[in-house]
């Protein structure tokens, strides 16, 4: 069985992206990869925090014990996605767009309902094209800051997902603490990446991250950025977000 493991990057007043990223491979190769973790782990370190572990000096030193984390990761890992939104595109494409009491505006003024809503699409896309039929687990570090949404958009996402999809996907996801699950670790390492590299910060010191984490097979989940915003919100469906849709969705929350 295919399980994937996913955190979440970045906030509103602090970011211009916000990212929810990580890994998916199998139950039996999940085992293996926290056997593996566990091995570099230590009494000083006993759980792997990539802010924390950033800003360890001196700069070799930290690269190679980062680089050892990696290598477990492209021992054991099937695939990556990550989906991330433009915070400053979604003020001015969608939020306020609705009436701010209206149950339409619970939905889609938050950013997190467009990247988890492209994230679970996406990563059901990428699965069946790579021959997958099976269900599969889906889990997210249990201390998300929109973990509560995630619970509830899970309930959106599922109900709008084509049939096909909707046969691979649990009933709902998982919630467990990156303390305990050391794939939620892996996950915090590439949503912090991939938040820097939204961010347009320097990155020529992690260029050798992002080289390294290429070895593992992408499924593809565009960036939300102010052009493809506008087209989810409007050039779709007209009943995508009609009073019919949104009454229904309204169940969620």
């Amino acid at each position: 069985m295919l399980q994937g493991y996913f955190d979440e990057s970045g906030s509103e007043g602090q970011d211009s992206a916000f990212v929810l990223a990580g890994f998916i491979t199998t139950a039996e190769k999940w085992t293996r990869f926290s056997d593996e973790w566990d091995q570099l782990l230590t009494s000083h370190c006993p759980v792997f925090k990539m802010r924390k572990e950033s800003k360890r000096k001196p700069v070799d030193a930290r690269n190679k014990r980062i680089g050892a984390f990696v290598d477990v990761i492209k021992r054991n890992i099937l695939f990556k996605i990550e989906c991330s939104v433009s915070i400053p595109a979604f003020r001015a494409v969608i939020k306020g767009k609705f009436h701010p009491e209206s149950r339409a505006a619970r939905i889609t003024d938050s950013y997190y309902f467009w990247v988890f809503h492209n994230l679970i699409a996406k990563l059901c896309q990428g699965i069946w094209d790579r021959g997958y039929r099976h269900q599969f687990d889906i889990f997210f570090d249990e201390q998300l800051k929109y973990g509560p949404q995630a619970a509830k958009l899970y309930g959106i996402a599922h109900d709008v997902a084509k049939p096909k999809y909707r046969r691979m996907l649990p009933d709902e996801p998982i919630f467990r603490s990156d303390t305990e699950f050391r794939p939620l670790q892996a996950a915090d390492m590439f949503a912090w990446l991939v938040r820097k590299y939204y961010n347009q910060e320097p990155m020529e010191e992690w260029q050798w991250l992002l080289d390294e984490l290429k070895a593992v097979n992408s499924i593809v989940s565009p960036f939300l950025d102010g052009p493809l915003l506008f087209k989810l919100m409007y050039g779709g469906d007209a009943s995508q977000f009609s009073e019919k849709t949104i009454e229904k969705w309204s169940k969620y929350f």
